[in-house]
Parts: C-alpha cells; sequence; structure tokens
C-alpha cells in the first residue's frame, strides 16, 4: 500500500498529463469532427479484428510501446522470456478488456449519459478491478519473480496476492478511476481505442510496481 501511494506522489505529474489526455480525447471526439471520424474508423478495424486484434494491439500498446522507449532512453532492454512473457500477459489483458467492455454494454447499456457512465465505472473499479484484472496482474509477475516456478508458484501464490493485491489495486483505482470516466464516456466502438493509449502509460507503471518482487 505504501509503495503504491509512494508511486502516486513521485508519479503524480505523468498521472495527472495522462488523465488530462484522456479528458482531452474525449472533448476532441465529441467536439472535432474529423478525430472522431478518425477514432471511430480506427474502432471499426479493432471490431473487425474480433478477439485477435484486441490481443495484438493491447500487446503493442502494452509491451512494445514501452519496451521501445526504453531501449530508446539507454535503458536495459527485456531478456526474451521476459519480453515473452509480457507479451502473452498483455494479449491476455486485451481479450479479457474487450469481453469485460462487450459485457458492460450488454448490461448497462451502451448509453454515454453520467448515470452509464457512473454505473459503468463503480463495476469496472469495485468488481471487475480489484477482483479479476489485478489479481491477474499480481500473480502473473509474481510467478514471472518466481523464475516460472510452477512448483514455487503453487506453493507461495496465496502469499504473493496478499502481498501485491492492496498496492497494485490502490494504484490501479488512483490511475484508471478518472481514465475510465472518459473511455465510458464514448461510444462502445471507440472504447478499446481509448483504452490502448491509456495501457500503454499503465503498463509502464505496473512494470515499475512488478520489480518490488526482485528488490
Amino acid at each position: 500500500m505504501s509503495r503504491a501511494l509512494a508511486a502516486f506522489r513521485h508519479n503524480l505529474r505523468p498521472f495527472l498529463l495522462i488523465q488530462a489526455g484522456a479528458l482531452t480525447f474525449v472533448a476532441l471526439f465529441y467536439l472535432w469532427p474529423t478525430f472522431a471520424t478518425a477514432a471511430t474508423a480506427a474502432g471499426e478495424i479493432k471490431l473487425a479484428s474480433g478477439m485477435i486484434g484486441a490481443a495484438l494491439a493491447t500487446a503493442f500498446a502494452g509491451f512494445a510501446v514501452p519496451e521501445g522507449v526504453r531501449r530508446l532512453t539507454g535503458g536495459q532492454g527485456s531478456t526474451r522470456a521476459d519480453a515473452l512473457f509480457q507479451i502473452v500477459f498483455f494479449m491476455i489483458i486485451g481479450v479479457m478488456i474487450d469481453a469485460f467492455y462487450g459485457l458492460l454494454a450488454v448490461i448497462v447499456g451502451r448509453g454515454t449519459d453520467v448515470g452509464t457512465v457512473a454505473t459503468k465505472v463503480l463495476i469496472d473499479q469495485l468488481i471487475a478491478s480489484p477482483f479479476l484484472f489485478m489479481p491477474y496482474s499480481a500473480l502473473a509477475f509474481a510467478w514471472r519473480d518466481m523464475g516460472f516456478s510452477g512448483t514455487r508458484f503453487r506453493q507461495e501464490w496465496g502469499i504473493e496476492l496478499r502481498r501485491r493485491w492492496a498496492g497494485i489495486v490502490v494504484m490501479g483505482w488512483l490511475f484508471w478511476g478518472p481514465v475510465l470516466s472518459g473511455i465510458y464516456a464514448l461510444p462502445a466502438g471507440v472504447q478499446f481505442v481509448m483504452f490502448l493509449c491509456a495501457q500503454a502509460a499503465w503498463s509502464i507503471l505496473l512494470v515499475w510496481l512488478a520489480q518490488d518482487g526482485r528488490e
């Protein structure tokens, strides 16, 4: 928990910049027809590509973008094993998110009114995030930090989940809460496009938090 809050304070400006970017995305969509047309077209491409497109696009946003930035700034690149792990990890995230957005559209509706947006944000942040997305992330990186040992993971997954869960959930709330308000304020076909933009930024923070298991 304290690590998450420290990370939030340390990254407050980037957080606010990204969240402002999310609001800007929404404003441009509704105020600039050219931008709306481009975003809608991108959403249609994603829709046509189905789950495979969602998986590949999320892997690109979640791994390729931060990996490229890391290398361009002189940082050490990922090992082959770690690169493969992250690609698969983010591909699964993409499928999960795409399916979840579709489920919300069916259960809550496709509207962008305040009530619908608020309901989706609450379901996302109070149910899906703490009990599905964040545990998956915490356990996946715990397994990576164990050297991909199945035996050790079976023995220690409960301990690792308890150790990591609170911090990563709090960080997720602080980052994704405001961003999701923007995502769910968009038409269903465009939500995943904005999610990809935010995912590229979030993945960098997620990888940083994952270093906790290596220190």
